[in-house]
């Protein structure tokens, strides 16, 4: 397995990491500061973990019924849920071209990575998606929405049918929204009404 490399981005618009590209204003350096100091940060987190949930969950619309998990950025939710489902045989299945800790995680907890090939117009290849979920079982299968690194929203009938056939074995489908600002769609008023479907 080879290191995971960042290309050097100087003089450029990075729009690759969901990042803010400008600095935070003085005065409000200072408050995050002033507050920061407040904070006992020598103690591990627990007040207030569930009060920015709340205040996520709301932001975002996460449907009624539905949990928001918090985490250090999507590679650790990532490998969370990859360490959720390892179990001896598991599969991880995912689009390709697509982000690529969906097969480093799996690599990195033994798992089996099942990479399916979209179609030359970027979109996904539904009989070939929906023969490896048969064939596979996939404990996991990521769909990124937008995809990265290709951008696209994938039509919304053929994932429909891959959230059902994925449903139908048993297994999980992620919706990777990292990049959903930049996005007409969102998948997240959907989710509630799946019950083995993450936002």
């Amino acid at each position: 397995m080879q290191a995971y490399a960042i290309q050097p981005s100087a003089g450029l618009v990075k729009l690759d990491a969901m990042e803010n590209p400008y600095r935070l204003p003085e005065a409000l350096q200072r408050e995050l500061g002033e507050r920061l100091g407040r904070v006992a940060i020598n103690r591990y987190p627990g007040e207030g973990t569930a009060e920015l949930a709340a205040a996520l969950a709301a932001y975002a619309a996460v449907p009624p019924g539905c949990k928001t998990m918090l985490g250090n950025g999507s590679d650790e939710l990532i490998d969370l849920l990859a360490a959720a489902c390892a179990r001896p045989g598991a599969t991880i299945l995912a689009p390709q071209p697509g982000f690529v800790m969906y097969e480093v995680s799996a690599k990195l907890r033994g798992l089996t990575f099942v990479g399916v090939a979209l179609t030359p117009s970027f979109e996904l290849d539904e009989a070939a998606m929906l023969a490896a979920i048969e064939r596979r079982r996939p404990a996991l299968t990521y769909l990124a929405y937008p995809n990265n690194p290709t951008a696209n929203l994938f039509d919304d009938a053929v994932i429909e049918r891959i959230v059902d056939a994925v449903g139908a074995q048993q297994g999980l489908v992620v919706f990777d929204e990292a990049y959903q600002p930049f996005a007409a769609r969102s998948w997240m008023q959907r989710m509630g009404a799946h019950d083995h479907v993450l936002v």
